[in-house]
């Protein structure tokens, strides 16, 4: 008796061994990349009617976890919010009683991302759970797409939400009636609506709390109602990031002479209403505004209007501030292969005061010339354009001696040395862009792209026709974006829900590639209805 009793304990611990070695390989194995799954025999069934639950609940064929509550949502809202009990494999969602659900209306509840299983984090697939208190599951949809409005690329993870009110501030304080998510191609379905007029909003939900409440999430919206009915509506809507609040960043007088104040954001306007100290040259840089001062000082009063803000500002510094003994260049545009027409510019740390052309030396190996010209940028005091016509297929040297530039504290330069080779003309491309159908009332901003980057940009405005010529353009592909520059400040603009106005329009033209030694003419119709919203 006792052997039995000993083979049977023998067994059974082997069994359990064995079962315990069987969860998981010491080896390790495939990460677990499998969802959990509603066990629909066990949980209250999806897509009941004349339903009027108390509680519903949800059983899983695996241990999950329940995060992120606050992306759990019912639709139309209920007063209070849900509770929420989860053990194991199983999740009790109860109805507040101080709610009382709607006669004949269908609720969907959206779990979001909030449900994952246990080990890996996996989130549920089936996430939505839908009951009728009347006779039938309301049936209407609306679908759409939503891409950003500026480049027009589709995006994906976006709420688009439906509200019965079309109050401005619906969005801040109060959660959709009726929402759905964005997939990788941009396309949204919101089915089992309601006939009835909603207002639509897109939402880059950063918080995950179905709120508009951070000025950094990005949205789209419609300025009125729409109806939805049994009618087929694709709805789409462009996404952008909002005109922030324009504050000041940073101020400070970061070097002799130089008072630097950074905004958040680029200003629509800057005046200088008074200066403690007397103002040489003001320089706004996007977002960063430069002031040059007649001489150096250890402290500065300012008072500044930006936008519609007037602004005292008081800066003050304790460190040394030496007078510059050398005046540096930050930048020459010297290339290997310059299209031999083209001009060099020379960009300084300071603004320019004077230059020697007696300094400048432009040779080979063979001779020095003198047949250039220099001269000072329009717009930006800290920029000099260098033109001649270079032989092609040639190497230059370029010397500018001391003396070559002045900067504004009667800094003088060091010697600087370059090398400049240039191609041959056969071996560049020519566009010319011939543009029509222009309302001479509108500003349009065109940059020409190509791999992505900004190769040329101008401004066309005061005409009905206009013609471009662009020479010395490597061969490749090109495109060009134009902005129709609704307030003519010369930059893209993004919009303002509160103020109701949209991002300002961009159109794209892909234009045929360009060929070696070749002059292309392109035509580019501007006619207002390529600028429909």
């Amino acid at each position: 008796m006792g052997k039995i009793r000993y083979l049977i304990s023998f067994f059974l611990s082997a069994s359990l061994l064995y079962s315990c070695a069987n969860q998981a390989s010491l080896g390790g194995g495939p990460k677990d990349v499998t969802p959990p799954k509603i066990d629909s025999l066990k949980s209250t069934p999806n897509f009941k009617t004349n339903f009027k639950p108390k509680e519903i609940k949800f059983f899983f064929d695996e241990w999950i976890s329940l995060k992120n509550q606050n992306q759990i949502l019912i639709s139309p809202p209920l007063e209070k919010n849900l509770k929420f009990t989860q053990r194991g494999k199983h999740i009790l969602i109860e109805i507040p009683e101080e709610d009382t659900l709607l006669e004949n209306t269908t609720y969907c509840i959206n779990f979001g991302k909030s449900i994952v299983d246990y080990t890996e984090g996996n989130p549920l697939q089936e996430n939505t759970f839908l009951f009728s208190t009347g006779d039938y599951i309301d049936s209407l949809e609306i679908s759409g797409k939503i891409t950003d409005a500026y480049d027009n690329t589709p995006l994906k993870d976006v709420l688009v939400m439906l509200y019965k009110s079309n109050e401005d501030s619906i969005v801040i304080k109060s959660k959709p009636y009726y929402f759905s998510t964005t997939k990788e191609d941009g396309t949204y379905k919101i089915p089992y609506i309601k006939e009835s007029d909603y207002k639509i909003f897109a939402l880059k939900d950063e918080n995950s709390n179905y709120l508009f409440d951070n000025e950094k999430e990005k949205i789209g919206y419609l300025d009125s109602m729409i109806h939805i009915d049994t009618s087929k509506q694709f709805i789409q809507l462009q996404l952008f990031q909002p005109n922030p609040s324009l504050y000041i960043n940073t101020k400070q007088i970061s070097d002799y002479g130089k008072v630097e104040i950074k905004f958040n954001t680029t200003p629509d306007s800057i005046e200088l209403i008074n200066s403690s100290a007397p103002v040489i040259l003001e320089e706004l840089d996007a977002e960063n505004l430069t002031f040059w001062l007649q001489n150096s000082v250890d402290s500065i009063n300012l008072i500044l209007k930006y936008n519609d803000k007037i602004d005292t500002l008081e800066l003050k510094t304790t460190k040394e501030l030496k007078k510059p003994g050398k005046y540096k260049a930050l930048k020459v545009s010297t290339e290997k292969s310059m299209f031999p027409e083209k001009e060099i510019t020379l960009l300084f740390d300071s603004p320019i005061s004077a230059f020697d052309t007696s300094c400048i030396e432009i040779s080979d190996t063979i001779e020095k010339y003198r047949n250039f010209n220099i001269y000072p940028d329009s717009v930006n005091h800290r920029k000099l354009w260098l033109k001649k016509i270079w032989k092609e297929e040639h190497e230059y040297n370029i010397t500018f001696l001391p003396g070559a530039f002045t900067g504004l504290y009667e800094q003088i330069n060091d010697t600087i040395k370059n090398t400049l080779k240039t191609g041959k003309l056969e071996d560049f491309s020519t566009l010319i862009c011939n543009f029509d159908s222009i309302n001479p009332e509108n500003q349009y901003i065109v940059n020409l792209i190509s791999n992505k980057k900004e190769v040329d940009k101008f401004i066309i405005n005061n005409t009905s026709n206009f013609q471009k010529k662009l020479s010395g353009l490597p061969p490749g592909k090109y495109s060009l974006e134009i902005i129709l520059d609704e307030n003519k400040n010369g930059r893209w603009d993004s919009g303002d829900y509160f103020k109701k106005t949209y991002p300002e329009k961009v159109i794209r033209a892909e234009l045929s590639e360009l060929k070696i030694n070749w002059e292309q003419q392109e035509n580019i119709n501007l006619n207002q209805s390529v600028f429909k919203k």
